[in-house]
Protein backbone atom coordinates (compact mmCIF):
# COMPACT_ATOMS: atom_id res chain seq x y z
CA UNK A 1 0.00 0.00 0.00
CA UNK A 2 2.50 2.72 -1.52
CA UNK A 3 -0.42 5.34 -0.15
CA UNK A 4 0.75 4.72 3.03
CA UNK A 5 4.58 5.65 2.77
CA UNK A 6 7.24 8.70 2.76
CA UNK A 7 9.77 8.72 0.22
CA UNK A 8 13.22 9.92 0.84
CA UNK A 9 15.46 10.99 -1.77
CA UNK A 10 19.15 9.96 -0.44
CA UNK A 11 20.98 6.64 -0.76
CA UNK A 12 21.08 4.12 2.22
CA UNK A 13 22.08 1.02 3.53
CA UNK A 14 20.21 0.54 6.48
CA UNK A 15 17.31 1.85 8.39
CA UNK A 16 16.87 0.58 11.99
CA UNK A 17 13.09 0.12 12.70
CA UNK A 18 13.24 -0.37 16.50
CA UNK A 19 11.93 2.15 18.56
CA UNK A 20 13.21 3.51 21.46
CA UNK A 21 11.58 1.86 24.95
CA UNK A 22 10.10 -0.72 22.28
CA UNK A 23 8.12 -3.68 24.13
CA UNK A 24 9.68 -6.91 23.61
CA UNK A 25 7.19 -8.62 22.02
CA UNK A 26 9.06 -11.87 22.07
CA UNK A 27 8.03 -12.30 26.18
CA UNK A 28 4.37 -11.72 25.76
CA UNK A 29 2.16 -14.51 27.51
CA UNK A 30 0.43 -16.71 24.74
CA UNK A 31 -1.71 -18.47 26.77
CA UNK A 32 -4.97 -18.66 26.25
CA UNK A 33 -7.35 -19.29 29.17
CA UNK A 34 -10.53 -20.69 27.05
CA UNK A 35 -11.16 -22.30 23.50
CA UNK A 36 -14.04 -23.18 22.36
CA UNK A 37 -14.76 -26.40 20.58
CA UNK A 38 -13.10 -25.36 16.44
CA UNK A 39 -15.17 -26.80 13.27
CA UNK A 40 -11.89 -27.07 11.31
CA UNK A 41 -8.89 -29.10 12.12
CA UNK A 42 -6.42 -26.08 11.80
CA UNK A 43 -7.60 -22.81 13.26
CA UNK A 44 -5.88 -20.51 12.60
CA UNK A 45 -4.43 -17.95 15.25
CA UNK A 46 -2.90 -14.52 15.48
CA UNK A 47 -2.56 -12.15 18.40
CA UNK A 48 -2.54 -8.30 18.64
CA UNK A 49 -1.40 -6.38 21.33
CA UNK A 50 -2.22 -2.67 22.14
CA UNK A 51 -0.75 0.57 24.06
CA UNK A 52 3.19 1.17 24.31
CA UNK A 53 3.67 -1.24 26.71
CA UNK A 54 1.74 -3.64 25.10
CA UNK A 55 -0.33 -4.97 28.08
CA UNK A 56 -3.50 -5.85 26.59
CA UNK A 57 -3.18 -8.82 24.72
CA UNK A 58 -6.00 -9.69 22.16
CA UNK A 59 -6.31 -13.20 20.37
CA UNK A 60 -7.78 -13.40 16.84
CA UNK A 61 -9.19 -17.41 16.08
CA UNK A 62 -9.86 -17.74 12.58
CA UNK A 63 -12.24 -21.13 12.02
CA UNK A 64 -12.80 -21.07 8.75
CA UNK A 65 -15.65 -19.10 8.35
CA UNK A 66 -16.30 -17.96 11.62
CA UNK A 67 -13.32 -15.71 13.83
CA UNK A 68 -13.19 -15.88 17.18
CA UNK A 69 -12.16 -12.20 18.20
CA UNK A 70 -10.78 -11.83 22.10
CA UNK A 71 -12.56 -7.92 22.15
CA UNK A 72 -12.43 -7.30 26.03
CA UNK A 73 -8.69 -8.91 26.33
CA UNK A 74 -9.91 -11.35 29.05
CA UNK A 75 -8.77 -14.53 27.02
CA UNK A 76 -11.63 -16.33 27.44
CA UNK A 77 -12.94 -17.22 23.63
CA UNK A 78 -15.83 -19.10 24.44
CA UNK A 79 -18.32 -15.61 25.68
CA UNK A 80 -20.79 -15.58 23.24
CA UNK A 81 -19.94 -12.06 21.39
CA UNK A 82 -16.76 -12.95 20.44
CA UNK A 83 -17.79 -14.78 17.24
CA UNK A 84 -17.76 -13.37 14.27
CA UNK A 85 -19.13 -14.84 10.78
CA UNK A 86 -17.58 -13.68 7.63
CA UNK A 87 -19.47 -10.66 5.96
CA UNK A 88 -18.07 -11.72 2.61
CA UNK A 89 -17.10 -15.09 1.04
CA UNK A 90 -15.42 -14.89 -2.49
CA UNK A 91 -12.79 -17.35 -4.40
CA UNK A 92 -11.01 -15.12 -7.14
CA UNK A 93 -11.29 -16.33 -10.59
CA UNK A 94 -7.35 -16.25 -11.66
CA UNK A 95 -5.57 -17.65 -8.50
CA UNK A 96 -8.82 -19.96 -6.87
CA UNK A 97 -7.82 -18.54 -3.55
CA UNK A 98 -10.35 -17.74 -1.15
CA UNK A 99 -10.69 -14.49 0.30
CA UNK A 100 -12.89 -13.52 3.34
CA UNK A 101 -13.65 -10.47 5.38
CA UNK A 102 -14.67 -10.17 8.81
CA UNK A 103 -16.07 -7.18 10.38
CA UNK A 104 -14.74 -7.80 14.16
CA UNK A 105 -16.17 -4.83 15.76
CA UNK A 106 -14.30 -2.71 18.40
CA UNK A 107 -11.53 -3.64 21.30
CA UNK A 108 -11.76 -2.98 25.18
CA UNK A 109 -8.58 -2.80 26.67
CA UNK A 110 -7.75 -4.69 29.80
CA UNK A 111 -8.69 -1.52 31.73
CA UNK A 112 -12.22 -1.53 30.61
CA UNK A 113 -12.18 2.15 29.14
CA UNK A 114 -9.80 2.28 26.45
CA UNK A 115 -11.51 1.01 23.08
CA UNK A 116 -10.55 1.23 19.72
CA UNK A 117 -12.79 1.30 16.98
CA UNK A 118 -13.88 -0.61 13.56
CA UNK A 119 -11.50 -3.53 13.56
CA UNK A 120 -11.51 -5.85 10.46
CA UNK A 121 -9.33 -9.09 9.26
CA UNK A 122 -9.58 -9.91 5.49
CA UNK A 123 -8.02 -12.41 4.36
CA UNK A 124 -6.52 -13.58 0.84
CA UNK A 125 -6.05 -17.24 0.43
CA UNK A 126 -3.06 -18.01 2.91
CA UNK A 127 -2.47 -14.26 3.58
CA UNK A 128 -4.16 -11.41 5.88
CA UNK A 129 -4.76 -8.27 6.62
CA UNK A 130 -6.17 -6.54 9.94
CA UNK A 131 -6.80 -2.85 10.60
CA UNK A 132 -8.12 -1.08 13.17
CA UNK A 133 -10.08 1.87 11.88
CA UNK A 134 -9.84 4.46 15.01
CA UNK A 135 -7.51 3.94 17.51
CA UNK A 136 -8.32 5.60 20.66
CA UNK A 137 -7.02 9.05 21.33
CA UNK A 138 -5.44 9.62 18.20
CA UNK A 139 -8.11 8.62 15.82
CA UNK A 140 -5.68 7.50 13.22
CA UNK A 141 -5.87 4.38 11.45
CA UNK A 142 -3.45 1.66 11.61
CA UNK A 143 -3.08 -1.93 9.87
CA UNK A 144 -0.68 -4.63 8.90
CA UNK A 145 -0.35 -7.39 5.96
CA UNK A 146 2.65 -6.66 4.41
CA UNK A 147 6.22 -5.25 5.29
CA UNK A 148 10.17 -5.94 4.50
CA UNK A 149 10.11 -9.78 5.83
CA UNK A 150 6.44 -10.68 3.84
CA UNK A 151 3.43 -11.57 4.27
CA UNK A 152 1.19 -11.88 7.26
CA UNK A 153 0.12 -15.28 7.62
CA UNK A 154 -2.13 -16.90 10.91
CA UNK A 155 -0.42 -19.83 12.31
CA UNK A 156 -1.50 -23.23 13.31
CA UNK A 157 -0.41 -22.74 16.98
CA UNK A 158 -0.61 -19.89 19.58
CA UNK A 159 3.08 -20.51 20.34
CA UNK A 160 3.84 -19.58 16.78
CA UNK A 161 1.22 -16.76 15.77
CA UNK A 162 2.70 -13.65 14.80
CA UNK A 163 2.20 -10.83 16.83
CA UNK A 164 0.95 -7.09 15.62
CA UNK A 165 0.93 -3.96 18.00
CA UNK A 166 -1.42 -1.40 17.47
CA UNK A 167 -1.13 1.86 19.36
CA UNK A 168 2.68 1.33 20.28
CA UNK A 169 5.62 3.55 19.58
CA UNK A 170 6.11 4.81 16.21
CA UNK A 171 9.13 4.35 13.95
CA UNK A 172 9.84 3.69 10.17
CA UNK A 173 10.26 -0.17 8.68
CA UNK A 174 10.93 -0.62 4.95
CA UNK A 175 8.17 -2.13 2.91
CA UNK A 176 10.33 -4.49 0.97
CA UNK A 177 14.00 -5.48 0.31
CA UNK A 178 16.15 -2.97 -1.72
CA UNK A 179 19.57 -3.82 -3.63
CA UNK A 180 21.82 -0.17 -3.39
CA UNK A 181 24.51 0.02 -5.80
CA UNK A 182 27.34 3.03 -5.61
CA UNK A 183 27.25 5.89 -7.66
CA UNK A 184 25.98 9.22 -8.71
CA UNK A 185 22.26 8.30 -9.29
CA UNK A 186 20.08 8.02 -6.25
CA UNK A 187 17.93 4.82 -5.48
CA UNK A 188 14.31 5.44 -4.66
CA UNK A 189 12.70 3.63 -2.40
CA UNK A 190 9.60 3.39 0.35
CA UNK A 191 9.40 3.37 3.82
CA UNK A 192 6.35 2.75 6.42
CA UNK A 193 6.05 5.08 9.76
CA UNK A 194 4.36 2.55 12.33
CA UNK A 195 5.06 -0.17 14.66
CA UNK A 196 7.08 -2.99 14.57
CA UNK A 197 5.36 -6.31 15.45
CA UNK A 198 6.77 -10.18 15.60
CA UNK A 199 6.33 -11.78 12.26
CA UNK A 200 6.27 -11.78 8.83
CA UNK A 201 3.89 -8.70 8.07
CA UNK A 202 3.47 -7.62 11.35
CA UNK A 203 4.21 -4.06 10.63
CA UNK A 204 1.31 -1.81 12.03
CA UNK A 205 1.68 1.34 9.72
CA UNK A 206 -0.29 4.39 9.54
CA UNK A 207 -1.22 6.50 6.83
CA UNK A 208 0.57 9.64 6.04
CA UNK A 209 -2.80 11.27 6.12
CA UNK A 210 -2.59 10.90 9.58
CA UNK A 211 0.34 12.86 9.98
CA UNK A 212 0.18 16.79 10.08
CA UNK A 213 1.50 18.05 6.34
CA UNK A 214 4.46 19.92 8.97
CA UNK A 215 5.47 16.87 10.98
CA UNK A 216 8.34 14.92 9.26
CA UNK A 217 10.09 11.91 10.57
CA UNK A 218 13.69 11.26 10.80
CA UNK A 219 15.58 8.38 9.29
CA UNK A 220 18.63 7.56 11.26
CA UNK A 221 20.85 5.52 8.78
CA UNK A 222 23.89 3.49 9.57
CA UNK A 223 26.10 2.12 6.80
CA UNK A 224 29.73 0.63 7.04
CA UNK A 225 32.31 2.83 6.06
CA UNK A 226 35.94 2.60 4.93
CA UNK A 227 38.89 1.30 7.74
CA UNK A 228 35.67 -0.25 9.64
CA UNK A 229 33.99 2.61 11.02
CA UNK A 230 29.98 3.31 10.24
CA UNK A 231 28.89 6.21 8.38
CA UNK A 232 25.68 7.72 10.46
CA UNK A 233 23.38 10.30 8.57
CA UNK A 234 20.16 11.87 9.45
CA UNK A 235 17.63 11.64 6.41
CA UNK A 236 14.48 14.11 7.22
CA UNK A 237 11.14 12.04 5.20
CA UNK A 238 9.61 15.06 3.29
CA UNK A 239 8.08 13.29 0.26
CA UNK A 240 4.54 11.45 0.58
CA UNK A 241 2.98 9.60 -1.88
Amino acid sequence: MRGSHFLPALLVLMIGTMPAGAADLGKIERRIAKEPAYQTKSPKYCLLVFGPEAKTRVWLVQDGNVLYVDRNANGDLTEKDKKVTTGKTETDPNSKEIQRSFDAGNITEADGKTKHNGLTVYQFGAHYHVAVSELYGSGRRQGAGRDVHGRLQFTDKPDDAPVIHFNGALSIGLDEEYVFSKGEKPTEFYVFLGTPGLGKGTFAYISYTDVPKDVHPVAEITFPGQNGKDITSRVVLNQRC
